[in-house]
């Protein structure tokens, strides 16, 4: 059973272990949960794809095929935006199969026999997926499921600071003070579109601009020339 309170303090701690948070996350995964290994992958709707990181070579594996292949269930759950749970891959169901009939037997030939993949989305941003595997099949509990969702979360967030656009734009301390104060601005402009807080609002003029790849501060200088618009609808 997953101490709840723990988990949020295990996760909160990773939070501060800047780009290193989603490795540590998987790894979190994998001590705290029925889970053999973790992986995320990034993909957006502009385009962005990538593996950010696996906590073993199957999981490494897992997450390479889907790339490969075009099928399974993170590709599921990033299109969906729910999470796909398939308890034993070797006994999938007709629908997985038809699915994904590639994936399915390239998947439990290289060691996984459950899998589990969470969409990873700040609002109705898409940013990519978090898998985990396990070794044995079965069931993910559901306390572990649960934390599995905080986890999902703070994967989401973390994948903001893989964003390095917004520090190519700073040049000397003139720059850099230039740069906050518009990011600064935006920020309370995107608060009033969509009636947030400020730390919310930031989050979200983040993940905007990570999914759409430009830096932050083109993005913050196109809210304050109005060329860009939060909507509530988007969330």
């Amino acid at each position: 059973m997953v101490d709840r309170a723990a988990w949020h303090r295990l996760l909160a701690e990773a939070a501060a272990e800047g780009a290193d948070q989603p490795r540590r996350i998987c790894q979190l995964c994998t001590v705290a949960l029925d889970v053999t290994g973790a992986g995320i992958s990034m993909v957006t709707a502009t385009g962005n794809r990538g593996v950010v990181c696996a906590t073993d070579d199957v999981s490494a594996s897992i997450e390479q095929l889907q790339f490969t292949l075009g099928e399974g269930p993170c590709v599921d759950a990033v299109s969906s935006g729910a999470p796909v749970l398939i308890p034993d891959l070797d006994d999938a169901g007709d629908f997985a199969r038809e699915r994904w009939p590639a994936f399915l037997s390239s998947a439990a030939a290289g060691g996984a026999r459950a899998l589990f993949a969470f969409p990873l989305r700040i609002g109705a941003v898409q940013l990519g997926a978090m898998d985990l595997y396990r070794a044995t099949p079965g069931e993910l509990p559901e306390a572990d499921l649960a934390a599995a969702l905080l986890a999902a979360d703070a994967a989401a967030l973390s994948l903001l600071h893989l964003d390095a656009g917004e520090r190519d734009v700073l040049g000397g301390s003139d720059g850099g003070a230039a740069y906050q104060l518009q990011v600064h601005q935006a920020t309370g402009m995107v608060m009033v579109q969509l009636q947030v807080g400020v730390e919310e609002a930031l989050v979200r003029l983040r993940a905007r601009a990570f999914a759409s790849g430009v830096p932050l501060q083109v993005l913050a200088q196109d809210v304050l020339a109005r060329r860009t618009r939060f909507s509530p609808e988007d969330t």
